[in-house]
């Protein structure tokens, strides 16, 4: 899906992208788009979710929203980028909240050619609450040709710090099932209830009990704070008690005079 120089807010939302040639899900050249609740993987050769801003005289790359996003096993998770000559403030106001980039070949997190917020071509990027898996060697770039192991150092980096790369997901995100295609959360998962509320517009994700896509949606405000990823976690409840006359009118031969538990999910 590629939006190429300068389209009119464009939506991008409720897709499956996979197994392509070339980038998943690509904003160039673009503003004020919406991309939300995405599942993207499998993008060998390329980035699974990607914004650039303009070189020269060309368009720029300002103000786009980029929510609940799933980006798995690509070249790259997500990438912010120009080619490094763009003519003055070319790249600002993106915001990349509540997505997971986990299992991308070269990083989970590309940002670079002056998108990272060097305050000529670039400032107000941010990039909160998601999750980039655990620490590894180089998974994140920040600035051009720098490269970070750990959150902390990241987190320290010019044009980082509080509010643009904090709250983030510092571990697996526990998918049910990714190499099945199944990117619903688990139980103990980091990205459950570790979100933030994006507004109306963003709070409607995947349903994990529906099997097939498309999806049903569900309201991420049904069960406490937002998830970080494009599913919302349905919660278990485990209630035990005795339930002794049900089971008499059912006419079941268990212990009756042991407590029963019953697991009720909604």
């Amino acid at each position: 899906i590629w939006t190429d120089t300068d389209v009119t807010a464009p939506i991008v939302r409720y897709n499956k992208v996979y197994n392509n040639q070339w980038k998943g899900i690509y904003i160039e050249l673009t503003s004020d788009a919406q991309v939300y609740y995405n599942i993207v993987y499998d993008h060998a050769n390329k980035e699974g979710i990607s914004l650039r801003g303009g070189d020269g005289e060309e368009a720029n790359c300002d103000d786009n929203k980029i929510y609940n996003n799933i980006s798995y096993n690509n070249l790259e998770g997500i990438r912010v980028w120009t080619n490094g000559d763009c003519e003055g403030d070319c790249i600002s106001g993106n915001l990349i909240k509540n997505n997971i980039a986990i299992g991308n070949t070269d990083f989970e997190l590309r940002v670079r050619g002056d998108a990272d917020n060097d305050g000529v071509h670039s400032t107000g990027n941010i990039f909160t609450y998601n999750c980039f898996g655990a620490e590894a060697a180089d998974f994140i770039e920040w600035g051009t040709d720098t490269f970070f192991a750990t959150y902390d150092l990241w987190q320290a980096a010019d044009g980082c710090g509080a509010g643009v790369c904090t709250n983030q997901a510092e571990a697996d995100p526990l998918f049910v099932d990714a190499a099945g295609g199944n990117f619903a959360l688990k139980f103990g998962s980091p990205c459950i209830n570790t979100g933030t509320d994006n507004g109306d517009n963003y709070r409607w994700g995947f349903d994990p009990r529906d099997p097939t896509f498309p999806y049903d949606l569900l309201d991420n405000r049904l069960y406490g704070d937002h998830e970080i990823g494009a599913f919302v976690y349905v919660r278990r409840y485990e209630i035990s008690k005795r339930i002794k006359d049900m089971y008499l009118k059912m006419g079941l031969g268990l212990d009756l005079s042991q407590p029963l538990s019953c697991i009720i999910q909604y």
